[in-house]
């Protein structure tokens, strides 16, 4: 009787600690989860996007034209405030940029009210493609018969926002290479009227990937061949 009462609990003792490796697992996936979320806000790889459109002159002009101007005004926070001087946040809400996102799909008012933390995160991130509007300077120039945009953009390229606005503009055909400066990715998109007509990646293919870099994204060769050479060692 003892011996079986030994064997009971001991076999509840097992389970218990099954059960806390469980929880203790289940507490330490979450925990990363979270930190995954923390960086993606913050810390973010970023991906470098050579955007070539074609199409008549005058729509080219009028794409131009109306992606100039300023990015999303959110609600800021206690924390905000106090981290951004008034000058700061009043040069934000005035600057007028060469090309933004928030332009052609803007953020709505009730995102806006919410803040950038608590919605505006995710907003942009489903809808533009991308956590941030674009980041750093904007390299525009006519090529031929195409108007190309250089620029950067926070974890992944802008492919949500070019299908939106591809159908606003039917007339122009809109190619996209980026490349991850992580090496995750690298690629080539092409997009019309709201479809996504080819997407093709070159991360998986280290000759396509260089030649990509060189060709597409209009990479020094040298520079192409140290980013392999420090991916290797």
């Amino acid at each position: 009787m003892i011996k079986e009462s030994k064997d009971f609990l001991r076999f509840f003792y097992h389970l218990w600690l099954k059960n806390q490796h469980i929880q203790g697992k289940m507490w330490y996936n979450k925990e990363v989860k979270q930190e995954e979320e923390r960086m993606k806000k913050y810390m973010p790889n970023w991906v470098e996007n050579r955007i070539e459109i074609s199409g008549e002159k005058s729509d080219l002009l009028h794409f131009q034209t109306l992606t100039k101007g300023k990015e999303a005004n959110y609600a800021l926070s206690e924390h905000e405030l106090r981290f951004y001087s008034e000058e700061q946040i009043q040069k934000a809400k005035e600057t007028v940029h060469d090309f933004t996102f928030n332009s052609l799909v803007p953020v709505p008012v009730d995102i806006l009210k919410q803040g950038y933390s608590d919605a505006g995160y995710h907003w942009q991130s489903n809808h533009w493609g991308t956590k941030w509007d674009v980041t750093g300077s904007v390299e525009i120039k006519q090529e031929k018969e195409m108007l190309v945009y250089t620029f950067n953009t926070a974890w992944s390229p802008p492919i949500p926002w070019f299908e939106k606005v591809s159908t606003m503009f039917p007339n122009l055909s809109f190619t996209l290479h980026y490349d991850d400066e992580g090496g995750g990715f690298a690629g080539t998109t092409v997009i019309e009227k709201g479809e996504v007509l080819s997407d093709k990646d070159v991360s998986n293919d280290d000759e396509a990937y260089k030649y990509f870099l060189i060709e597409k994204l209009k990479w020094d060769p040298d520079t192409a061949e140290e980013r392999f050479s420090y991916e290797e060692s």
